[in-house]
């Protein structure tokens, strides 16, 4: 797989990158209360520190053992993340997206996050290239993270060659988060917590990924100079909701 794109590519990407956008404008949508009839909340989940600025995003505990981060990069830096919680039924809530602040600006148009090797071919308004959810997780990070984070984990299974991310590591940590924070989460399990490796500043951003497993997009935020703003990771579309509760009627 090459490891930048082709010039076919990069032509071909800019014909067809309208058609993969959101369908919830989450520049405008991200920091309300309600919207299309959803109840919001919002969970402040620290920060996330990119080196390099080269990001990528991911099932933290199944995740591929060759990632490549994504073509469009962001601006090195310690960033604020937040998630948007959409109240489903009585005190019942989703992780609905995901949100890395990079700046003040609002963000006027999103783009899908793309590696540089994707089929365009076909290519229908609606459609997303998407990361695959096996653990019911995502998480995002910069590529200097996730070299410390496969050396964490190699060092963990050299040391216990049964270790198992979830098993032997998240699922304390997200309990103990749930403890300390438990607003806007289901149970005791958790569905967050922002894990700070041993001996390093570099954190790993671990929640709950919407429904579950399933094949996740993450869209770039561009402010109105075409300058990158924001990094959405959406879950469950809030506008297509209330077509899914009349779908179950």
């Amino acid at each position: 797989m090459p490891q930048n794109p082709t010039a076919a590519w990069l032509a071909q990407y800019e014909k067809i990158k309208d058609l993969l956008t959101p369908s919830v404008p989450y520049g405008e949508i991200f920091g309300q209360s309600e919207a299309y009839g959803q109840k919001l909340h919002y969970l402040a989940m620290g920060e996330v520190n990119f080196p390099t600025g080269k990001i990528m995003v991911f099932d933290p505990v199944a995740y591929p053992e060759q990632m490549r981060p994504y073509l469009q990069s962001v601006p090195p830096g310690k960033y604020p993340i937040t998630a948007m919680v959409v109240e489903i039924g009585a005190d019942h809530y989703r992780i609905a997206a995901v949100r890395v602040r990079l700046n003040t600006h609002t963000a006027a148009a999103y783009y899908n996050a793309l590696r540089g090797h994707e089929d365009l071919n076909d290519i229908k308004k609606g459609e997303y290239f998407g990361f695959c959810v096996d653990a019911g997780l995502g998480t995002i990070m910069d590529e200097a993270t996730f070299a410390a984070y496969t050396a964490f984990t190699e060092k963990c299974l050299a040391e216990d060659e049964y270790f198992n991310l979830y098993d032997d590591l998240f699922a304390e940590e997200l309990e103990k988060n749930y403890q300390a924070h438990p607003a806007y989460q289901n149970n005791e399990d958790g569905d967050w917590v922002n894990y700070r490796l041993p001996d390093s500043e570099l954190t790993v951003p671990v929640f709950s990924a919407g429904w579950g497993d399933g094949v996740y997009p993450v869209y770039f935020g561009y402010d109105g100079n075409g300058e990158v703003c924001d990094v959405i990771i959406e879950f469950i579309p809030i506008d297509e909701l209330d077509d899914e509760d009349d779908d179950d009627e």
